[in-house]
């Protein structure tokens, strides 16, 4: 027969016994109890686990980047959602501070994703150096060389090139319409040249992309020459 063990018995104290701890506990600077306004302040435990809350609240979008974009951030390791969002930022409180209007110029002279909205032959604008570069990284320069022919053509519209390049690349609709718009933008500005020549000298690109652009430069050179004699 097993031995069922015996617990203590539990003494509460009585109202006097009661006191005297109370009595003792508020003697004792170090143990004061908790006041009214201490207690309402109090959080709880389980409020305070996981991440903290941001400062800054943060919008859940759902967006297209270019597949070249993504790549880039991803290749910086964990952590490069964040960094996007820093580029972003910066691009925001720069722009900020030249004005809305600038900001509208600048958008303007990026280009419209529209497919119809500028071929070849629409308006010359002033197209520097940082822009040129900015639409040439837009384009990617293995997808400029690839098909400048296409985007030279002034047989193509806009919109045919998107559905070639959604058709041959798998980009995505409106990655198709940036490059399109990016490409005949530097053609229309007479920047095409300039731009096969950075594409050719690049370090970070395949050997045969560059020979190619060299290639094209110099017909763009030949054809010039030929124009102007």
């Amino acid at each position: 027969m097993s031995k069922i063990s015996e617990r203590p018995a539990i003494h509460m104290p009585s109202l006097e016994e009661d006191e005297a701890i109370r009595g003792a506990a508020e003697s004792d600077p170090d143990a004061q109890p908790l006041t009214a306004e201490q207690l309402k302040a109090m959080v709880p435990l389980k409020s305070l686990r996981g991440r903290p809350r941001s400062e800054s609240k943060k919008v859940l979008l759902s967006v297209r980047y270019s597949p070249e974009v993504v790549a880039y951030f991803k290749a910086t390791g964990d952590g490069w959602q964040s960094r996007m969002d820093s580029v972003l930022r910066e691009y925001v409180e720069h722009h900020s501070k030249a004005g809305s209007t600038s900001l509208h110029e600048e958008h303007r002279a990026y280009g419209s994703n529209d497919p119809e909205s500028a071929g070849i032959s629409g308006g010359v604008e002033q197209m520097d150096d940082e822009q040129l570069n900015r639409s040439l990284q837009s384009i990617g320069m293995a997808c400029f060389v690839k098909y400048f022919r296409h985007f030279n053509d002034t047989g193509l519209s806009n919109a045919q090139l998107v559905d070639l390049l959604i058709r041959d690349e798998r980009y995505t609709e409106s990655g198709s319409r940036t490059r399109v718009g990016q490409a005949r933008r530097i053609i229309r500005n007479q920047r095409a040249r300039e731009a096969l020549r950075i594409v050719e000298h690049a370090t970070r690109i395949a050997d045969e992309v560059r020979r190619d652009a060299g290639r094209l430069a110099d017909a763009l050179g030949s054809a010039c020459c030929n124009e102007a004699s």
